[in-house]
């Protein structure tokens, strides 16, 4: 049975415009975003590695994770993928999607930082 009491109408509303407040706050901050970045194995793929019987990479990529990519270059945010492992596969639709490649990274964040560098960007403006 559902409770009519006043209280829990307010508490209620209360939650309501606590979402909204942090909803704002967050369209705020994602506003600001001018670098995405993303790891590749397990992210733009399903974390399967496969390769073929001369020991080349295959890996599967989502065409509507590339269509995401590109409509962020679109709207004027940088995109890069960075990711640790030494993949030519990612380094190919990296290209293919036109967006940067950091292939081999063993420290993202040292890569992230050199990234706001070259942009002139703080670390405030990039989500990974």
């Amino acid at each position: 049975m559902a409770s009519t009491h006043a209280g829990d109408a307010s508490a209620e509303h209360l939650s309501l415009t606590q979402r909204a407040r942090g909803d704002s706050m967050l369209m705020t901050r994602a506003g600001n975003i001018r670098l995405a970045c993303f790891d590749v194995d397990g992210t733009l793929t399903d974390g399967r590695l496969y390769f073929d019987s001369e020991g080349r990479e295959i890996k599967a990529f989502h065409v509507h994770d590339g269509q995401g990519l590109v409509l962020l270059r679109q709207v004027g945010i940088e995109v890069a993928l960075i990711t640790a492992r030494h993949s030519e596969v990612a380094r190919r639709r990296a290209v293919e999607l036109r967006v940067r490649a950091h292939i081999g990274v063993k420290d993202k964040l040292a890569c992230v930082r050199e990234l706001c560098g070259e942009l002139g960007i703080g670390l405030d403006a990039v989500c990974f």
